[in-house]
């Protein structure tokens, strides 16, 4: 995900990633993982404020250091 900086701070990241979450259920996905750089801390807030808890590296991404999951989508239904 990436919001224009003159569009930050308007909730547009949130709305992204609840339209990818309702997306996401459904299509009939449970999972979402994310993957960040170190730098974007908001990024990683969102994410841990939306429920994403941290995981292992999934990918080899040498932009990412930090990975994020969460589960449960089919709940949101």
């Amino acid at each position: 995900m990436w919001v224009a900086p003159s569009m930050r701070g308007l909730g547009v990241a949130q709305r992204q990633l609840e339209s990818l979450e309702k997306h996401a259920s459904a299509v009939g996905v449970d999972v979402l993982q994310m993957d960040t750089h170190r730098t974007l801390a908001e990024v990683q807030k969102l994410y841990t404020r939306n429920g994403y808890v941290k995981i292992a590296a999934y990918n080899k991404n040498p932009y990412a250091h930090h990975w994020f999951e969460k589960r449960g989508l089919q709940l949101l239904r």
